[in-house]
């Protein structure tokens, strides 16, 4: 490999081999080449390369506003010149001490050039995906981001009807303190006994959110949504005992509108395409490369003992590269 030279612009697989020698996230690096720029005022020169004023602009307009306020305070500039010219020695160092060549630099710039490739020729834009496949995956998927009416309630349980009628002549409609209070003392439910007789919220099915089984006997369900907020239900009669329920809370159903989903379906479904994309283009190498495997030779591969690997050394750790631009990360939305 030639002797890198570090002039305006660094090639792309000088950037590619020299990142990943110097511990630079290779999507970092292979991201931050800087277009060319019209010549300009030499800020910085070194035996084998120089920096320019029109570099460092092109650098600080891919900053994050926060970093490019920095860089204009005193002395903001003349640090960024010093990390960019940091970074060149390190680089040029490293690839006269021979790591470009290193075995586990190669193998992660094969493996950086095919995740690149992959990235280019893989990329589907959400917003080229069709209309009438949003449509069906919204109406296949809706369901999964509605939710319907919930209540929450509590319950005192006792084995006679006659225990059930006597505990609810010492309860108010509302006092949801003073219900607890007797479901601690008197509930033969140990589940909810010990929460005060808390159920939790459940829907009209006896599903907690998410669909997943409460566990609440149905007709304590069915009685719960007969009644209004706190107030407490006359004896239910379920599997060999009689429940109290005071209802203790609601929330509404909701069902959200296709544009409020619309950006997550888009998303999900442009990276499903882009898993197709992906087994065709194997299978169409695998077809290309016929390749021959065989499996009956495989229990003969003697594996080595477990050693750390031989990384490059000789040299602190690098930098972060400063011509690299920002990664934002957006929020998540759900």
């Amino acid at each position: 490999m030639p002797a890198l030279r570090v002039t305006r612009i660094l090639s792309l697989s000088g950037i590619a081999i020299l990142a990943v020698a110097l511990g630079v996230s290779h999507q970092a690096r292979s991201e931050s080449a800087v277009p060319s720029a019209p010549a300009g005022a030499v800020v910085a020169s070194y035996r084998t390369g120089q920096i320019t004023q029109s570099e460092l602009e092109a650098v600080i307009a891919q900053k994050l506003p926060q970093e490019r306020k920095k860089i204009a305070e005193p002395g903001g500039r003349e640090a960024l010149l010093q990390s960019i010219l940091r970074y060149d020695l390190l680089a040029q160092e490293a690839e006269r001490r021979g790591y470009a060549s290193h075995p586990a630099v190669v193998q992660s710039v094969r493996r950086s050039a095919s995740e690149r490739m992959l990235a280019e020729r893989l990329k589907v834009d959400p917003k080229d995906v069709a209309a009438s496949e949003l449509e069906q995956a919204y109406q296949a998927r809706v369901h999964q981001f509605a939710r319907p009416r919930m209540l929450r309630a509590s319950q005192i349980q006792v084995a006679t009807q006659a225990e059930a009628q006597a505990l609810r002549s010492k309860t108010k409609p509302g006092d949801r303190a003073g219900f607890a209070k007797l479901a601690r003392e008197y509930s033969s439910d140990a589940r909810s006994q010990r929460q005060g007789g808390e159920l939790g919220y459940f829907d009209a099915e006896g599903k907690l959110e998410g669909t997943r089984e409460s566990g609440i006997p149905p007709a304590i369900v069915k009685a719960a949504f007969a009644l209004k907020q706190g107030e407490v239900s006359p004896p239910i009669a379920h599997d060999a005992a009689f429940s109290l329920v005071m209802l203790t809370g609601e929330m509404a159903a909701v069902t959200p509108k296709r544009a409020a989903i619309e950006a997550k379906l888009r998303e999900e479904l442009a990276q499903a395409q882009r898993q197709r994309d992906l087994e065709a283009l194997l299978a169409q190498l695998r077809a290309e490369a016929k390749p021959e495997i065989h499996p009956e030779l495989l229990d003969q591969i003697v594996l080595p003992p477990i050693t750390p690997l031989d990384y490059p050394q000789g040299f602190a750790a690098a930098p972060p590269d400063p011509r690299a631009p920002p990664r934002l990360v957006p929020p998540d939305e759900y």
